[in-house]
């Protein structure tokens, strides 16, 4: 297989920690893209490809944008059922906890 397909497959989880794995080539998944402000997905997608420094800095800036304005995720975690890694609960948290009201008796 050649370099240049081995690199379209490669696969990253989407900064918004809803779970999604995401091509390399993207940034997130559609719902966090379309959460971004225009402006940001704008920097991110004019120096993809052109200007690695500004790309890199558009992305740590969208990174954190997301982190600060999406609302908190469940943090409860267990190994995945065909023991490929873990999946992770993607619901809001409830008041006052780190978990969702699925998982509040996870709470350490």
């Amino acid at each position: 297989m050649s370099a240049h397909l081995d690199h379209r497959r490669r696969m990253h989880a989407c900064p918004c920690g809803c779970g999604a794995e995401i091509p390399h080539s993207k940034f997130s998944c559609r719902a966090s893209w379309q959460r971004l402000p225009k402006t940001m997905r704008q920097a991110i997608t004019d120096n993809h490809g052109r200007d690695a420094a500004a790309h890199g800095a558009a992305v740590g800036e969208a990174r954190r944008w997301l982190q600060a304005n999406l609302p908190g995720r469940c943090e409860f975690r267990a190994p995945r059922a065909d023991g490929r890694g873990e999946s992770r609960c993607t619901a809001e948290k409830a008041d006052g906890t780190d978990h969702c009201r699925e998982h509040w008796w996870a709470e350490s």
